[in-house]
């Protein structure tokens, strides 16, 4: 679906003005989500958006429970493949593809992570303080006036950042 397809609520209409265009337009959901993300301000035109990640995983109802524990992944909106790959969804859109491998994962380059960026520092500190409290491998975290982030291990070793960061003026 391209852009041009989509027609975008006037600003400020909330989720009233939200609730009567979708009511009007179905369940189309490809639709939805870029109309969504027009709203929100999230998508420019011709802007590419990362909507997908696949990760090896070990056991994939394990990593399923850790995404949706505590990265708000639907457990509701799991659909499997017949290639074995679970595939879960935020409210977001973004699709976490899970695919079981026999065996170990094998190592991964430190650097090798992915990230979810949060609103508010108090909301990255409390996620920080649910994992740490639940005993997930904290591996890094900063503290600081423009960015708060750690980074934790899932349980296959991938490496996962949350993080809040100060807008750069002009945001």
């Amino acid at each position: 679906m391209s852009l041009a397809h989509v027609r975008v609520i006037e600003p400020g209409g909330g989720e009233a003005a939200i609730g009567r265009y979708l009511r009007g337009r179905g369940r189309a959901s490809a639709e939805l989500r870029i109309t969504l993300a027009v709203l929100w301000g999230r998508l420019e035109a011709g802007a590419m958006q990362l909507t997908h990640l696949g990760l090896p995983v070990r056991d994939e109802q394990t990593s399923r429970r850790f995404y949706c524990e505590y990265f708000g992944f639907d457990p509701a909106s799991a659909q499997r493949y017949d290639d074995g790959t679970v595939i879960i969804r935020n409210s977001a859109g973004f699709d976490l593809a899970l695919h079981a491998v026999p065996g170990e994962i094998g190592s991964l380059p430190d650097f090798l992570h992915f990230g979810f960026r949060l609103s508010e520092p108090a909301e990255v500190r409390s996620l920080l303080g649910r994992l740490a409290a639940d005993g997930v491998e904290i591996i890094e975290q900063f503290d600081e006036s423009g960015l708060v982030s750690f980074k934790c291990l899932d349980p296959d070793g991938h490496r996962v950042e949350v993080y809040w960061e100060a807008p750069v003026s002009g945001e």
